[in-house]
């Protein structure tokens, strides 16, 4: 009994073929398996887990930080925003929790990282782009 091909596999030998090579019978290509798709953290998601939400991204400058603890107690953390060379531009402490407006209008135009680190040691990074 001849066996089901997937469409890639026929699709494959097909041009194969039309190349002129020769595909012995019993050679079977390789199924494609569908990888499974990586999720995008929904707020529901970041509040039970834990996590760093940073809005609106990309903006003018003036953005929204709200920072869950994994931790089960309110913990402490250190915010730096840096530049691709790693440079400086904004630092403060910051409580889980809670929410801050982080006002960044002074920095140029560009795509900055911002970095959270934990006192448990746990380090969070993004990308954060100014307008």
């Amino acid at each position: 009994a001849e066996k089901e091909y997937t469409q890639a596999s026929v699709l494959a030998k097909n041009i194969l073929r039309l190349n002129g090579y020769r595909i012995p019978p019993q050679y079977r290509l390789p199924e494609l398996r569908e990888q499974p798709m990586e999720s995008i953290p929904t707020d529901e998601m970041l509040e039970k887990e834990g996590g760093v939400k940073l809005f609106p991204n990309p903006n003018d400058g003036v953005f929204t930080l709200r920072w869950q603890s994994q931790a089960t107690q309110v913990g402490e953390a250190y915010l730096q925003i840096l530049d691709a060379t790693g440079k400086v531009w904004h630092q403060q402490t910051v409580q889980s929790e809670q929410t801050y407006e982080l006002s960044l209008e002074n920095l140029p135009s560009g795509i900055y990282w911002y970095q959270l680190k934990s006192m448990e040691g746990k380090r969070e990074i993004g990308k954060l782009i100014i307008r």
